[in-house]
């Protein structure tokens, strides 16, 4: 998939966040984040994005997607997920 169509999917996926939660922006793009990297992030592609760098700025750009939804990704990690990725990255 090329970056166009990955920055696409993604401003779907918030949009469809909004239409999950019925919100619309600015309002509770918290939520519509959080559904948005749910349907969009993996650990894996977290992983990968994440060895290459740390930072939630440079992992967003790695993924073509937000800072925002790498955060909510992160915030809403299960502990034990966020523990196991922690340890293979080695830096969070």
């Amino acid at each position: 998939m090329g970056k166009s169509a990955l920055i696409h999917s993604h401003e779907t996926a918030h949009h469809n966040g909004h239409a999950y939660y019925n919100t619309t922006c600015p309002h509770r793009c918290d939520l519509a984040d959080k559904r948005t990297a749910r349907l969009t992030i993996t650990a894996r592609t977290f992983l990968g994005a994440a060895l290459i760098d740390h930072r939630v700025s440079a992992i967003a750009r790695h993924l073509n997607t937000t800072p925002a939804v790498v955060q909510a990704y992160l915030d809403n990690l299960p502990q034990e997920e966020f523990r196991a990725l922690a340890r293979l990255t080695g830096r969070m």
